[in-house]
């Protein structure tokens, strides 16, 4: 769990590689200039000449004697501003599951507690009601707050207002464990094709 949407994380994040691994390789043949990669390296001088109208003839010489025209320093300074959005994304990413539900600092140092605390407590409360197929508890931390998801499967036809008083229960009983209350994300998800072979009795 993130703070977006985790297909919209990966979209974002593939599409950044191919932008930054495509314009690297390309600036990377361009500087070095090897025999085979002149081809390409006289499409990128096509470009760029293309594009110079918007700039004039205006060009910075190097050290070599080599002239680099402003419309190529302009694509440098594009790519350059891909780097920086590419790490304020990252940099803004929720830090994903943790296996820590709770941290205590005092004088005597840090207290934790495993997520699987949390786990058992939530989900022996659902997954005894006969309603529930499956339930799974896990912990993530977004932009530095712990939250507490909890995963349901209900049955088709489920009492929903019951699964969510249990849940709300559970939650309680976990809050007066630890002693502090923190944000629960409950996610009802859909039916699987294998829910319909399970048998809707429980043994207990």
């Amino acid at each position: 769990m993130n703070a977006t949407n985790r297909v919209v994380n990966r979209i974002v994040l593939v599409l950044m590689a191919l932008v930054l691994g495509v314009g690297g390789a390309i600036l990377l043949l361009y500087g070095i200039g090897p025999a085979w990669a002149q081809p390409l390296r006289a499409e990128i001088e096509g470009a760029a000449a293309a594009g110079s109208g918007l700039f004039g003839d205006a060009a910075v010489a190097l050290p070599d004697g080599r002239e680099v025209p402003m419309a190529a320093l302009a694509a440098a300074g594009a790519g350059a501003v891909i780097i920086v959005l590419a790490v304020v994304f990252f940099a803004t990413r929720g830090g994903g599951r943790s296996s820590t539900v709770l941290s205590v600092r005092d004088a005597g140092g840090v207290t934790s507690a495993d997520a699987s605390i949390v786990r058992a407590v939530v989900d022996a409360e659902l997954q005894g009601r006969s309603d529930v197929i499956a339930a799974h508890t896990d912990v993530h931390v977004v932009r530095g707050e712990t939250v507490v998801r909890i995963r349901v499967r209900p049955r088709r036809g489920a009492d929903l207002a019951g699964v969510l008083v249990a849940a709300g229960t559970a939650i309680d009983e976990w809050a007066a464990l630890c002693g502090t209350r923190m944000p629960v994300l409950l996610h009802f998800g859909e039916h699987r094709l294998v829910d319909r072979l399970r048998s809707g009795t429980r043994v207990r």
